[in-house]
């Protein structure tokens, strides 16, 4: 797993709010749910919220 992928279960949703992720999708990533947040970043919305967040981190 990537370092990005690694620190976002450590995120709130808040947290990924702040980073320009909508909070409906911070919310989806962090609630329970028969997939495991690999198979979540994996997805059409995983990636668009990795995106926001590799975005936010980058210099």
């Amino acid at each position: 797993m990537s370092t990005h992928a690694a620190a976002i279960p450590q995120l709130t949703p808040t947290a990924l709010n702040v980073a320009g992720v909508p909070l409906k999708d911070a919310v989806w990533l962090h609630a329970e749910s028969r997939l495991t947040l690999v198979q979540k970043l994996a997805t059409e919305r995983g990636a668009a919220i990795l995106k926001h967040v590799r975005s936010y981190l980058s210099p």
